[in-house]
């Protein structure tokens, strides 16, 4: 398969091709099933829409965004929220935790109440920091715990697993099922990579286990190799990896398979992406999981429930998605701009207040990612029983049809 083949922008070597990336992610944001402007009415409901457009994570956080125009698109056809059709107001943050406080202050002055976005911990933690102060209700694609404290980030709904979730289930995975004992972690200097170590570590404690080494490496990496390499010469029997991005994710197969070094793995979902691992040889595959949502495994006699089969029909139509269907999925947009919508009907208001409260006190509803609930006093939706762990080598399944993937053994 040559460069040009592979999808959104990735060629051969990993690399991305930005140029064509941009070009595909403009087209979605712009034309897919109408997807772009708000449909032509007096009034609107403006959804604030923080998405990293330019700047060195355009390329990796922009499938992030799908999940939420599905949604928006499925609303509107419906006759949008109490008749107003969804108009996105977007803003560019450039994956700049620097940049969220300004963008927070122009959606407020642009009547924008609530918020998809941004991704990444450091930029959502950024935004919060404004956006609480002034009652945005908002959700981002984020995973660090400290998101869903309701009593820190009052007005932020995490509608995804968080870090502490995940460490807790890769750890015992690893641990458990595997039977790793000396476990490495290889994280990015980033606060999500942070969060997921401090999560693992204390999962391990509980096990009587330690990290036997810590590879942080920083988001400007040339590549991996040292890092890699350093936790090889350590002697781990096992990897724990919290990558977010693309780039990155493709930079550790590539030392891994450089150093014929295949250790069993677990992680986060970006792991998943098949176009990443299509090209990776079978033995890198083996012993290689990730958690995942259970809403979006399957297993020999289990299949998808019936929404996240019409999901990932639509997803099949999207042009050049293939290989990030299972990390576009896990995006909490679709659940949050569906959730808001039942909650502004029932309550039969768009103040921010009063959705906040209705919010507070939503319990059980069937979501995509799996039930959702939220306390006043806890703001992660998703309870530890809705993640598992599964295969990174079921990507290559016809029964995984891209979006999906099999439960690993065990779970």
């Amino acid at each position: 398969m040559s460069g040009n083949d592979l999808p959104f922008g990735i060629k051969g070597n990993g690399a991305i091709d930005r140029r064509r990336f941009l070009a595909t992610a403009g087209m979605l944001g712009a034309s897919l099933w109408g997807f772009g402007p708000a449909l032509a009415q007096d009034e609107t409901f403006k959804l604030g829409w923080v998405r990293a457009s330019t700047g060195p994570f355009a390329s990796s956080f922009g499938f992030a965004y799908i999940a939420g125009l599905i949604a928006i698109d499925e609303i509107n056809a419906a006759g949008g929220i109490m008749g107003r059709p969804i108009e996105r107001v977007e803003i560019d943050d450039e994956g700049a935790p620097g940049k969220e406080a300004a963008i927070i202050r122009k959606l407020k002055e642009d009547g924008v109440n609530y918020v998809c976005g941004p991704v990444g911990s450091s930029q959502a933690l950024a935004s919060l920091s404004s956006g609480s102060r002034v009652g945005m209700i908002q959700t981002s694609y984020a995973n660090a715990a400290e998101l869903g404290d309701a009593a820190r980030n009052p007005y932020h709904y995490q509608c995804l697993a968080n870090t502490e979730q995940q460490g807790q289930v890769a750890v015992a995975y690893l641990t458990e099922i595997l039977k790793a004992k000396k476990i490495g972690i290889l994280q990015e200097n980033t606060a999500f990579g942070d969060a997921a170590t401090s999560a693992c570590t204390a999962a391990l404690k509980k096990r009587k286990l330690y990290p036997k080494d810590i590879q942080i490496y920083p988001l400007s990496a040339p590549n991996l190799n040292s890092y890699v390499g350093n936790l090889k010469r350590s002697g781990v029997d096992g990897v724990l990896a919290w990558i977010a991005t693309v780039p990155q994710l493709t930079m550790a197969f590539q030392a891994m398979v450089a150093l014929d070094w295949f250790p069993p793995m677990t992680g986060n979902n970006v792991l998943f992406l098949g176009a990443v691992v299509e090209n990776l040889p079978d033995k890198a595959l083996q012993n290689a999981y990730g958690v995942q949502y259970r809403t979006l495994t399957y297993t020999k006699t289990e299949d998808p429930g019936e929404l996240q089969q019409q999901f990932s029909a639509k997803l099949s139509k999207v042009p050049d998605l293939k290989g990030f269907e299972p990390v576009v999925a896990a995006s909490p947009f679709y659940d949050f701009i569906h959730l808001l919508k039942q909650v502004i009907e029932t309550e039969k208001s768009f103040d921010p207040m009063r959705v906040k409260r209705a919010l507070d006190a939503v319990s059980g509803y069937q979501g995509l990612l799996g039930t959702l609930s939220f306390t006043p006093t806890n703001h992660t939706g998703v309870p530890l029983d809705g993640i598992t762990v599964a295969t990174l080598a079921s990507a290559r399944a016809p029964q995984s049809q891209g979006c999906f993937r099999e439960r690993a053994p065990g779970t």
